[in-house]
């Protein structure tokens, strides 16, 4: 017996030795006690009460009748788990059971449990570990799931990842190398000059000077072929895919790279005048402008309605800012490491990557939208206004009129007004993005923070131009992010909103570089200018609403051509307002930057208003399919001949079609574009749509007014 029950046992007794003596000593001492479960226990047997106390935890002295009681809950929760016939029986039982035989029982059931509970716990411990293993599994299935479907989102993403990343990179690493290069041409045989470290005002204003006239020469050679191609790309691009684009810009980057390659490298060290002529073949693929036109027309080919589009155009966007940050950090971390020839290796790795992933993964077939109207126009008039080209000439000029058509048919309202004016808007934004970034070979913002010799002059290198291009780029993520997350999605602001955000957000960053005197200004700048971000994904999806969608991809060709003539503007203009304020205000030509966005932003700023006037961006356009396309086909036949109308007759097609009177040829292309008028993104609520041949007419007359 421990010591516990001993003491306990003792207590016992003492308790009922004087109890005999009290009032209560009428009692025998066989004095038994009504429990609650009518028990009846001995009083005298102490030893057996003291045993319970194993059972029971008692921690405090107790008389036999709370003992009692302790034991007749316990036998009553036993009886409970029994069934009722069960616990009937039971409780007869006990009724008759002494306390030896009590607590024999409750020692026995005690055991009982002890070893049901080890089972259990066992089982406890195995299930929880089969468990634990399950949910282990079902994690990793989870998220098998979702990396599954996140790849299977993916597209052109990758594509922009891997080519600005590697771009940003080399074009960090080599600016201060084609600064010096310029130099060595100039200055190479004078002995007084050190183009590592220049020291002289003069010289120093003399190289920059140079530096403008090479980058018009090098922008020219492949700018002005780029605007034919990028024109004839991408009618290409809507009739049968984006990959042969985007693998044609990539090309051109990997040729014009490398002819960098030839030039900086002590090995090769090739005359300068190289990299112009390789631009001139580099121009006819696009260049660098077409790769991102390409994947933001391929992600127009597979969104469903311009909110899925502005927000994958935003995905798109940060990416590419990020791999802008992540290029440009490294740059700045390693370019002291390793040379020039090391650092553009790098580059064409990365953009060979890309090249390798387009060629892969993304497909060449042409969008919904075309061939939604492909099967529209078959079937409607059995008269394809896109004929049957015989020969790549014919092929050319069939597109270059696609293209044309495109930009100057009438439009509803003022939507063709839209279009150029957001186009233009794109343009300065973009400019004022190459000339205020590293992401253009010897743009206008090298020069202007390599300067040394004058006061306030900011006397950079690669690691500081780096550092401050990576900053710049992470300040675009945070502002794209927060933009598409709380303007976009939680208040719900038209993209025309977006849109003149970013333009302020863009103007107020370039003032403040113009008139920067010190590294800290620079700096607030790019904070100033986190918003400007917002522009190219609002643009696109705002295009997307003003047009037909099977016109995106030639509207978004205008965005290319936008690109090269951004370009082309920084050469022919920029560079040489820079060449002639350098000696007396260098942050000039930023200062006119800002004032050409200033106009742009009233420009938008009438869109804006207009726009909401005519309704356009208030309704979506339903999600584009084969089956929708299907089921138009009757829908727009009634639309052109309606039922019971016998229209007049002028002209027969080749085909046997009677068309409607008037320009056959025009009232082909007319009802060819007949989506512009009856799609949803078209938003016109003040002219209904025509279900007549005198509609027609009126609507060609109307025509003239429109811009």
């Amino acid at each position: 017996m421990s010591k516990r029950k001993r003491a306990l046992a003792k207590l016992v007794l003492r308790r009922s030795t004087t109890s005999t003596k009290s009032k209560s000593s009428a009692r025998s001492e066989t004095t038994t006690i009504e429990s609650i479960a009518g028990l009846h226990i001995n009083q005298t047997d102490a030893n057996s009460a003291a045993s319970l106390n194993g059972h029971f935890s008692f921690d405090l002295p107790m008389t036999p009748m709370e003992g009692s009681s302790m034991i007749a809950s316990k036998c009553e929760e036993i009886i409970k788990e029994k069934s009722q016939e069960e616990a009937t029986k039971w409780r007869i039982i006990y009724s008759r059971m002494t306390l030896e035989e009590i607590d024999e029982f409750l020692q026995l059931n005690h055991e009982s449990e002890m070893a049901e509970a080890k089972v259990n716990s066992q089982k406890t411990l195995h299930t929880n570990a089969r468990n634990s293993q399950e949910m282990k599994k079902e994690k990793v299935k989870k998220w098998a799931e979702k990396t599954r479907f996140f790849l299977q989102r993916l597209s052109v993403e990758p594509v922009i990842v891997l080519v600005y990343f590697g771009y940003v990179f080399g074009n960090t690493v080599q600016s201060p190398e084609i600064y010096r290069r310029i130099c060595q041409i100039y200055y190479g045989n004078d002995p007084m000059v050190d183009c590592y470290d220049i020291n002289n005002n003069t010289i120093e204003d003399s190289v920059q000077q140079r530096s403008a006239e090479w980058t018009l020469y090098n922008s020219l050679s492949y700018l002005i072929p780029a605007i034919f191609a990028d024109t004839l790309l991408g009618a290409y691009g809507d009739r049968n895919g984006r990959k042969i684009n985007i693998l044609l810009g990539i090309t051109g980057l990997l040729v014009s790279e490398y002819g960098y390659l030839l030039t900086l490298s002590n090995s090769a060290a090739t005359p300068y005048w190289t990299t112009t002529v390789i631009g001139v073949f580099t121009g006819f693929t696009g260049y660098v402008a077409m790769i991102p036109v390409s994947c933001y027309a391929y992600l127009a080919d597979i969104s469903n309605g311009p909110t899925e589009l502005t927000l994958r155009s935003g995905i798109f966007s940060v990416l590419q800012t990020t791999a802008s940050v992540l290029g440009g950090l490294l740059a700045g971390l390693i370019h002291d490491h390793i040379g020039i020839s090391t650092a553009i290796d790098i580059e064409l790795a990365f953009i060979a990557l890309g090249f390798i992933y387009t060629l892969v993964r993304i497909p060449q077939i042409p969008g919904l939208q075309e061939i939604e109207r492909r099967i529209r126009v078959t079937t409607i008039t059995s008269l394809s206004s896109v004929r049957k080209l015989r020969g790549f000439l014919g092929d050319v000029v069939a597109l270059y009129k696609e293209c044309i058509y495109t930009y100057r048919r009438p439009r509803v309202g003022h939507r063709r007004a839209f279009m150029f004016i957001t186009v233009i808007v794109l343009m300065l934004t973009y400019t004022t993005q190459v000339e205020t970034r590293t992401t253009g070979i010897g743009s206008v913002i090298n020069n202007f923070v390599f300067r040394r010799t004058e006061n306030g002059a900011l006397g950079w290198d690669s690691e500081d131009l780096g550092y401050w291009n990576g900053m710049g780029y992470m300040m675009l993520i945070v502002g794209t992010i927060f933009g598409l997350v709380v303007f976009k999605k939680a208040l719900d602001f038209r993209e025309t909103t977006l849109i003149l955000i970013g333009i302020v957000s863009s103007t107020l960053r370039t003032i403040i570089i113009g008139v920067a005197v010190s590294d800290w200004m620079m700096y607030v700048a790019n904070v100033v200018g986190m918003f400007a971000g917002l522009v190219q994904p609002a643009v696109v999806s705002f295009m997307t609403q003003v047009v037909a969608s099977s016109e995106i991809g030639r509207t978004l060709a205008l965005f290319g051509i936008g690109a090269d003539a951004a370009f082309i503007l920084t050469a022919a203009l920029y560079t040489n307002v820079y060449r002639w304020t350098v000696t007396w205000m260098p942050g000039f030509t930023f200062l006119l930057i800002a004032a050409l966005q200033t106009m742009a932003f009233l420009a938008m700023l009438w869109v804006h208003f207009q726009a909401k006037k005519e309704g356009v961006g208030k309704e979506e356009r339903s999600t584009p399919n084969i089956r929708q396309a299907i089921s138009k086909i009757g829908e727009a036949s009634s639309t052109i001949y309606p039922e019971n109308s016998h229209p007049k007759v002028s002209k027969t097609s080749s085909r046997g079609l009677a068309l409607p009177f008037g320009n056959s040829k025009k009232q082909v292309a007319i009802a060819e574009s007949r989506e512009d008028f009856a799609s949803p993104m078209a938003g016109r609520r003040d002219r209904p749509l025509w279900s007549s041949h005198d509609d027609v007419s009126a609507l060609r007359r109307e025509s003239k007014t429109y811009y």
